[in-house]
């Protein structure tokens, strides 16, 4: 895999003084992203479709497509890489929690070091139960069973001191994937603590973050990134960009935010790439084809055994069959002539 930047990123990251991670399930990768003078060190750790991640302090979380699983940072070993002086942090992985695929996305530390986790699948917020997949601590008043049908798409998570405070989802719905109906305007952010709706009718909205006293959100089915108003309880977007926006952090002024492929360009895109390398694997199989065929011919022709003189046994088709009668016949007819002239 490759990566480009623009040129006034590494200074960026250098100014904050900051790395950034991104995960990307489709790609299984988790990027961290560094400055490394005039450009951009970018490393690559393979998971099994990482989306979620949780980091606080010395600890970071990751969640998969089966399991989560917790890094520790040490400091003793950061020291030992090479460049000696370059890096500041070494996270080793300490644990894994075995969750199924419950398709997590968004997850936080909370208060106490507890991890929370956004579970679509059973449409809840959970916590990770040392004696069990998960246990499950909330979940939206309109969803009336926990069961593993994703009722509503529970997506994104939005902490407020040290709690689980805002969330979204892409329907207010009870049915079975029943949010798939009306995913173009069905969009909902809701209050944990109340199971109030706050705000509805948007495109597909993931993310939600309280930060410096503003609740911003993005409504990634419209590729854009805005604040939610107190008054009017109104999305107001203040920033387009052409893709599907999702995960948002914060760094001073400055916010990051996830872009990536409306879902239906990828998908058109994936099926193109398809159908070129199924064009271009035609001629190999083509003349794989013809191989196959010639060494099919040259084991009937040894198939062929004598049975007398002017005679002969082969297996084929009814074609090839009436051509070998008339080759017997033309061998009798020449036995014929040769005796007379002996005689």
């Amino acid at each position: 895999m490759r990566a480009v930047h623009t040129t006034n990123f590494p200074a960026l990251l250098r100014q904050l003084g900051a790395s950034l991670l991104v995960t990307t399930y489709q790609a299984g990768k988790l990027v961290l992203v560094r400055d490394e003078g005039d450009h951009l060190n970018t490393h690559f750790r393979a998971f099994q479709a990482p989306m979620g991640m949780a980091l606080a302090g010395d600890r970071l979380a990751v969640g998969t497509k089966i399991q989560v699983w917790e890094y520790v940072d040490v400091p003793a070993v950061a020291a030992r890489l090479d460049p000696p002086g370059r890096h500041d942090a070494c996270f080793l992985p300490r644990s894994s929690h075995v969750t199924g695929n419950i398709q997590i996305h968004e997850m936080a530390w909370g208060a106490g070091g507890a991890l929370w986790v956004v579970n679509t699948r059973f449409s809840c917020l959970c916590k990770l139960d040392g004696s069990a997949s998960f246990a499950p601590r909330w979940r939206p008043p309109f969803v009336a069973a926990l069961e593993p049908t994703d009722r509503c798409h529970l997506n994104g998570l939005g902490m407020v001191d040290g709690r689980p405070r805002y969330v979204t989802a892409l329907g207010e719905t009870d049915e079975p994937a029943g949010w798939r109906a009306n995913k173009a305007r069905g969009g909902i952010l809701m209050d944990v603590a109340s199971g109030e709706v706050i705000t509805r009718g948007l495109s597909m909205p993931h993310s939600p973050r309280w930060y410096a006293g503003r609740l911003w959100v993005c409504e990634s089915g419209a590729g854009t990134f805005g604040f939610i108003d107190p008054n009017t309880r109104k999305y107001e977007p203040i920033a387009e960009v052409p893709g599907f926006t999702r995960g948002l952090d914060f760094a001073g002024n400055l916010a990051f935010v996830g872009l990536s492929q409306v879902r239906d360009q990828a998908d058109q895109l994936h099926r193109q790439r398809q159908l070129r390398h199924r064009r271009q694997r035609r001629p190999v199989q083509r003349r794989r084809q013809g191989h196959a065929d010639r060494l099919h011919r040259q084991r009937q022709l040894r198939q062929r055994r004598w049975r007398r003189p002017g005679e002969f046994q082969c297996r084929h088709d009814d074609a090839d069959q009436l051509h070998c009668q008339r080759q017997q016949g033309r061998r009798k007819r020449r036995r014929l002539a040769q005796r007379r002239r002996w005689q």
